[in-house]
């Protein structure tokens, strides 16, 4: 599906700030992924305050996407983007609804310019549920993974949580307008 979403976006001039690169080196699955970094000549040394041309990015990420083991290379990158952004003290002891409400739209907002790439928004459907919308060139078990590890951090040590895909909703990577996520706990 990786062309009909990226086709949605006008990508030619995004660009995407090295800081959040530097997830893509450190993540859990990282010896299954180089090889697809290096295919789309995404440098292995980042430097975190330059911005690099996004579609790349994209373009590294669908073919992750559409290799084996995907869901865990996406999800693991997900969980690393969240492990890795620097926040202050007083944000970090933010309840998970607040972490959604205030930070996840505004984030991904920072760390992309010049262009169209998408957007998130979260709602918050009940005290212990958030509805997350996205709708991003990126595709979703990246965002699985990203809400997974809010979750693993905003939440108390040894909350039950749980992030699932909304199912009455056609996700973007299967050709939908949108991909809904939820996450619930306890």
């Amino acid at each position: 599906m990786h062309t009909a979403t990226l086709n949605k976006f006008d990508l030619t001039h995004v660009e995407l700030i090295g800081e959040n690169m530097l997830m893509y080196l450190s993540h859990m699955e990282v010896e299954n992924t180089l090889p697809y970094m290096e295919k789309h000549g995404i440098p292995l040394e980042i430097d975190p305050k330059k911005w690099y041309p996004a579609k790349n990015i994209f373009d590294f990420l669908w073919d992750i996407a559409a290799g084996p083991n995907s869901i865990y290379s996406l999800v693991s990158i997900g969980i690393e983007s969240i492990r890795r952004l620097p926040l202050p003290p007083e944000v970090e002891n933010l309840p998970l609804n607040d972490a959604f409400n205030n930070l996840i739209a505004a984030y991904y907002g920072t760390i992309m310019r010049g262009g169209d790439a998408g957007y998130i928004k979260s709602e918050q459907i009940a005290p212990n549920h958030i509805k997350v919308t996205c709708v991003t060139p990126l595709p979703d078990d990246g965002w699985y993974g990203t809400l997974y590890g809010m979750a693993q951090r905003f939440l108390p040590k040894g909350a039950n949580f749980l992030v699932k895909y909304d199912e009455d909703t056609v996700r973007m990577d299967h050709g939908g307008d949108a991909t809904i996520l939820h996450v619930t706990w306890e």
